[in-house]
């Protein structure tokens, strides 16, 4: 992800340099806050003008994340799941028992790489029992995929907003458009309670997904929030991190004995 640029160590620099003054620790709470503040987008601009591995990262990471900005928004709103999804381990071929080929933007069918069979959405993979709780649809896997995909093109596209002279207002515009369809649809999907605390379900399949989604949406709001308008950061606040917050899901700790 964009983010390695800035903590891969590089020659010169320091954790000094990403670290608050002292007497800055007394102003009011700083946006972005979080894993990514000021000085991170800083740190990345440094690399980028310094060092050539960093912009060949850059620039593939620029690439991959090209699909989710001229993807229409009505293709995107039609396309997000509406319902909870499972394991990404769903998404394969019975037979082959490779992952399918993946579209983030195409839920219609699915296709093995190697076989090339055309599977419906609705197809059981066959790789969980039914009885157990991985047991799920190739849809369902595919949902687990594409929460994984859009989340961290969320945050990428956060990232891009400031540092993209140019481009930096529409990468903004598509992560807001991004977080606001997870704020449409999260009030009709309350969290699935597991027997154990990593276990619940938000998502995907349990805390271990769900927490790679959450904390991706979560860097990404802190990023573009300022191109939000009050409206769009309160819908945010009040149907997603309150609904988080409510639901201890994945924020509350697991703690044993």
């Amino acid at each position: 992800m964009l983010l390695l640029l800035c903590f891969m160590n590089s020659a010169g620099g320091g954790l000094s340099n990403s670290l608050l003054a002292a007497s800055e620790l007394k102003v009011r709470w700083r946006h972005p806050a979080g894993l990514v503040t000021d000085e991170t987008i800083a740190d990345i601009k440094t690399k980028l003008a310094s060092q050539d591995w960093a912009r060949r990262v850059y620039d593939a990471k620029r690439k991959q994340v090209e699909p989710w900005l001229t993807v229409a928004s009505a293709t995107l709103a039609e396309v997000f799941p509406k319902r909870r999804g499972n394991v990404y381990h769903n998404f394969s071929c019975p037979q082959d028992r490779c992952r399918l080929a993946f579209d983030p933007f195409d839920a219609q069918q699915f296709k093995c790489p190697i076989c090339q069979k055309v599977f419906t959405p609705e197809t059981d993979a066959g790789v969980y029992p039914p009885a157990t709780r991985y047991h799920g649809t190739m849809y369902d896997g595919w949902i687990c995929l594409f929460h994984l995909a859009a989340s961290e093109a969320a945050q990428d596209l956060g990232v891009l907003s400031r540092l993209e002279v140019s481009d930096g207002q529409r990468c903004a515009a598509r992560a807001i458009e991004l977080l606001l369809l997870y704020a449409e649809v999260l009030p009709g999907m309350p969290t699935k309670f597991g027997d154990a605390p990593q276990m619940s379900v938000l998502l995907t399949y349990h805390r271990e997904g769900d927490s790679k989604v959450l904390n991706h949406l979560a860097t990404a709001y802190e990023l573009v929030r300022d191109h939000m308008t009050r409206e769009q950061q309160r819908l945010y606040r009040k149907t997603f991190l309150f609904h988080h917050l409510r639901n201890r899901h994945p924020l509350q700790p697991i703690r044993k004995g």
